[in-house]
């Protein structure tokens, strides 16, 4: 059995690292909201704001949820290789057990 394409955990790796940086420039974009949020808020006066600043908060809460599933995916992307790895590097282990049996009992018969 040979096996020639196997999973490669540090490209998952990089892959969940690029996830994790794009949540984190997400959480510094609702930072950028909220402070416009309070600018708004205290700069003007008018009725609409109010509007303004319920349509910003929904936004954050959206870009919050987003970030959050962005970091959940990078750590699954690591975990799921890795997992996938242990699976390939036993199948190979166990065929390069059953290979050394077969060449065993083909000396002993031979």
């Amino acid at each position: 059995m040979v096996v020639t394409n196997r999973i490669n955990v540090g490209v998952a790796s990089s892959q969940a690292n690029r996830l994790n940086t794009l949540a984190s420039q997400l959480k510094d974009l609702n930072k950028s909201l909220e402070s416009i949020k309070t600018n708004l808020k205290h700069g003007w006066q008018a009725k609409e704001i109010t509007y303004i600043n319920n349509a910003i908060a929904s936004i954050t809460k959206e870009i919050h949820s987003l970030s959050s599933e962005l970091n959940s995916i990078g750590s699954d992307v690591v975990s799921v290789a890795l997992e996938i790895s242990r699976e390939e590097q036993a199948k190979i282990d166990q065929a390069k057990r059953e290979a050394e049996a077969r060449a065993k009992a083909k000396a002993e018969k031979g």
